[in-house]
């Protein structure tokens, strides 16, 4: 919730109110709308930087309430599956943001994304092939519409089917999961759960640099391969293809996708990255 209402204050970006907000205001509901959680009256927190907001259930308002500065709008509601849809409104009632929200189906498909390396996050475009850098893949539990199945805590295995990557952790962000980090499967939280993939080659930068670390690598060049100046692929590009899989019902579903990795350090370099990402904002 935080990162959502700090996200809302602070949120200059501008679209219009098709893709849900306009100019600088923007709303979220905090909460999912699902029948099996929350039992039967439901509290239902907008935060917004909006003055007004207003909320609707299955396009029944349920009021329009006033919004504190640095606040959040809240209303307590019975719960009916459907669509819950909060309004931002501004001093003359315009509407200025919307957030909806939908009851989920039962889980019968995973689908598996990249959240970094991915422009959208300000991280690029590939991983750098520097031994170190790592890949965060999402997969989330869907129902039979592509909908994220918030009570979902089905067990998701992450495989790498090609390329010069590893899977080094997991994590879903259940502060009372116990299972292990370093590991390749994790049980999904709110529908959602992470896998972390490290890149098993080492052949960007200075050869000599590289010709140190096979000196000294305590890895003996087994888990990262560290490629000696002179031996290098030079401007070949790699992808690592990750799976994950989960058993919904009954039936293994699975999904995959494309990690580009990159010797380029001048372009795919951390500081190179986030310099570019500063200057297109």
């Amino acid at each position: 919730l935080r990162h959502h209402h700090h996200g809302d204050v602070m949120n200059t970006e501008s679209r219009d109110l098709a893709g849900g907000n306009v100019g600088k205001y923007i709303i979220h509901i905090a909460q999912h709308w699902q029948s099996y959680v929350g039992g039967n009256s439901r509290l239902v927190q907008a935060h917004t930087n909006a003055p007004h907001a207003e909320l609707f259930l299955n396009g029944q308002t349920q009021g329009i309430v006033d919004v504190p500065w640095i606040g959040f709008a809240q209303w307590t509601l019975t719960f009916q599956p459907g669509n819950l849809t909060a309004v931002g409104r501004d001093a003359g009632g315009n509407a200025i943001a919307v957030h909806t929200v939908l009851t989920p189906g039962d889980a019968m498909n995973l689908s598996l994304s990249v959240d970094a390396p991915s422009e959208s996050t300000g991280t690029g475009d590939a991983l750098l092939l520097d031994g170190f850098d790592t890949a965060m893949v999402r997969a989330s539990i869907l129902d039979s519409n592509g909908r994220v199945v918030p009570g979902s805590a089905h067990n998701v295995t992450f495989t790498v089917l090609s390329g010069p990557g590893r899977v080094v952790a997991v994590g879903s962000g259940d502060p009372q999961c116990h299972e292990p980090n370093q590991a390749t499967w994790r049980s999904a939280y709110h529908g959602l759960v992470r896998a972390f993939v490290r890149v098993t080659e080492h052949r960007s930068g200075d050869g000599s640099a590289r010709d140190r670390m096979l000196r000294i690598d305590a890895e003996g060049n087994r888990r990262t391969r560290v490629l000696a100046s002179g031996t290098e692929r030079r401007g070949v590009d790699d992808a690592i293809v990750v799976q994950a899989s989960a058993v919904i019902d009954g039936k293994v579903v699975m999904d995959a996708v494309a990690i580009p990795a990159s010797p380029d350090e001048e372009r795919h370099g951390v500081l190179q990255t986030a310099h570019r990402w500063m200057r297109a904002m």
